[in-house]
């Protein structure tokens, strides 16, 4: 017999598929915006080259020094770079993304499927009922329980049946969606493997412009101690933008959420930024090739002012993370190339930057010796290594009075 309990199983059961089918169109909508976001990061890196090529296209007209191609040349470089590696990585998260797409698609396929083969024996069922009278269904039944039973029974599987039929067509239309956000994927993926080819060739021709003015610099004083100051200006500027990025944040309230838990352990509590003084790990192994503030440059014999140092070491050597943390930003600045700032909570920060190639994106959560990238091109005239730097706030400090001694990979 059947009981009214299971006309209750019924409505849970649709209930249920009601919140899954919520689920997935959020699913859905996710990786549309993930899509969105990825397509407006590479309109925003073809206006950056498109600018580079037209700075190019200007100096050569006006026929500047060796000096000022140089750093020009040198900053296509690295931002060529950047967005290479930008473009490996929205490479990357689209690959998964597109997966995720087919997965979607195969599961709603199947639903459709699924659906569509119960309704039609539903169908069938409901042929062959229809056609008996009342009075015959009710001189069938052994009782006048069964017979109500039996009523309402078929009445909840007529309800079931238009919700079904809402359902599938629910699932057509999201099938459809998910069809069309695939096939935006797939272009913007042929749209990145394109534009990498491109980028890649006009990145061979921008080094070769860079050491042919290089070589040019490291003969001529005078060459060497014009770009070093056009080098610095460039820095400077980059250093104010990242000083008023960290006091906007801070005004902004962002800093109560780099407290946040890094592999169950707290960044704050219990490890405490402010007592790792004189213990941190250094970034990256190599020596010392650039101190923290006054400095006078080898090459062109100029003083300058850092905020953090520059360890030397060959390009493609792995940089980590010397302290849990968040990853905050990730960018190029002209005089600092592609770098990444980390916030370790309580305001402290700290600076990669000179990187080649990366392995995090904002808001990553980072550990103590978690590899950040690796280094990348020259820094100031052609000097390869990675430049640190280590702030509360926006205030630089010593990077030497944080990081362990002895100094690894130094002669």
């Amino acid at each position: 017999m059947i009981r009214p309990v299971d006309a209750g199983r019924v409505a849970c059961g649709l209930l249920l598929a009601a919140l899954v089918v919520a689920g997935a169109r959020a699913q859905d909508a996710g990786l549309a915006r993930r899509l969105e976001t990825q397509k407006s990061m590479l309109q925003q890196l073809e206006a950056d080259l498109s600018s580079a090529r037209a700075e190019s296209e200007r100096m050569r007209e006006t026929e500047q020094d060796a000096a000022g191609r140089f750093v020009e040349a040198a900053n296509r470089v690295g931002l060529i770079e950047h967005s290479l590696s930008s473009l490996a990585n929205a490479e990357t998260a689209l690959v998964q993304d597109i997966s995720a797409a087919e997965h979607r698609r195969a599961k709603i396929l199947q639903q459709v499927g699924d659906r569509e083969a119960l309704m039609a024996r539903r169908v069938r069922t409901l042929y062959v009922e229809g056609r008996r009278h009342p009075y015959q269904r009710a001189l069938l039944a052994s009782t006048l329980a069964h017979w109500m039973a039996a009523r309402q029974y078929m009445t909840t599987l007529n309800r079931r049946d238009e919700i079904d039929v809402r359902h599938l067509t629910t699932d057509r239309i999201e099938l459809d969606s998910v069809t069309a956000i695939y096939r935006d994927q797939r272009r913007t993926l042929d749209t990145l493997i394109a534009r990498r080819q491109v980028q890649r060739r006009e990145l061979v021709a921008a080094r070769e412009d860079a050491e042919r003015y290089l070589t040019r610099i490291r003969r001529s004083r005078r060459l060497a101690e014009s770009a070093a100051r056009e080098l610095e200006g460039q820095r400077q500027e980059s250093q104010q933008r990242i000083a008023d990025y960290l006091v906007e944040r801070e005004r902004a309230g962002s800093t109560a959420h780099d407290d946040a838990l890094v592999g169950g352990i707290s960044i704050t509590a219990p490890v405490d930024f402010s007592t790792q003084r004189g213990s941190l790990p250094w970034p990256i192994d190599g020596p010392v090739v650039g101190e923290f503030g006054r400095r006078r440059d080898r090459e062109s014999r100029t003083w300058t002012r850092s905020r953090g140092i520059d360890i030397g070491a060959p390009l493609g050597t792995e940089v980590r993370s010397v302290a849990s943390g968040r990853v905050v930003l990730v960018d190029w600045y002209r005089g600092y190339g592609t770098f990444a700032i980390v916030a370790h909570g309580q305001d402290y920060y700290t600076l990669y930057a000179h990187l080649g190639g990366l392995n995090v994106r904002p808001d990553d959560h980072v550990r103590r010796g978690q590899i950040i990238g690796v280094s990348g091109s020259p820094g100031a005239l052609g000097v390869e290594g990675v430049h640190f730097e280590i702030m509360v706030g926006h205030e630089a400090l010593n990077p030497r009075d944080w990081l362990s001694a002895p100094q690894p990979g130094a002669s």
